[in-house]
């Protein structure tokens, strides 16, 4: 199942969480790192690419119409993973329908 599919859905909930514009959608992103930061190595090596990477690599990501995939493990044994899905995905998905027009 492709990123793109779960637009095919229309969860009712999908207009309260649809932005117009990549900086919204990077504070959104953003916001849910720093509740749900990852965990951190034993060794004391990176376990992840940090915030400020992410944050970087995701704004001009969706505004070139690329969805942003944010994946990695909490402290413990959970993974977290939260996406921003573009519609339409330029790259991969062009003709699937925006749910919200």
């Amino acid at each position: 199942m492709f990123t793109g599919h779960h637009l095919l859905r229309r969860p009712s909930d999908l207009d309260q969480r649809t932005w117009k514009d990549a900086d919204s959608a990077v504070s959104w992103l953003t916001g849910i790192y720093r509740k749900h930061p990852p965990a951190h190595r034993t060794d004391g090596r990176a376990a992840d690419c940090g915030l400020t990477a992410r944050a970087t690599y995701a704004r001009p990501a969706l505004d070139h119409g690329t969805d942003v995939v944010w994946c990695y493990y909490l402290p413990g044994t959970q993974l977290i993973n939260y996406a921003v899905i573009c519609c339409p995905n330029l790259p991969l998905h062009p003709t699937i329908p925006c749910p919200l027009g």
